[in-house]
């Protein structure tokens, strides 16, 4: 895991795997409309979480920082679209930025959500 984050070659080979994985998942859904540009989004953010994210709290730091052109790609989206809805997330507190500006997923649990999935809320 420390390569991929230190590795700008493993790291741009992994998002080109996670693209065309990606890609390949949206087209074999046959006659569905297939997940929306907020769905992909999500699943994007989620996947970097697990792959290159450190776990604090209930939340999670990705350690690598990304443009919003780098995450609307894997996402099938336009980098547009992907900054308009990574500003509604800032502002709804589902994910945040750290001073170096690597995103922070807040609210794990909602992309989930957002991506599509029925994820229950552990309870205490």
């Amino acid at each position: 895991m420390a390569g991929l984050k230190t590795a700008k070659k493993s790291l741009n080979a992994y998002l080109e795997g996670v693209e065309r994985e990606l890609h390949r998942l949206r087209h074999a859904q046959g006659g569905s409309g297939g997940p929306t540009a907020s769905q992909r989004l999500a699943e994007v953010l989620l996947d970097l979480g697990v792959r290159c994210g450190d776990k604090t709290g209930r939340g999670i730091d990705l350690s690598v920082r990304f443009t919003h052109q780098v995450l609307a790609d894997p996402a099938g989206a336009h980098r547009a679209t992907a900054t308009t809805l990574i500003n509604d997330w800032l502002y709804d507190g589902v994910i945040g930025t750290k001073p170096n500006g690597c995103f922070q997923l807040l609210k794990p649990q909602e992309l989930w959500a957002l991506a599509g999935y029925d994820v229950k809320e552990p309870t205490e």
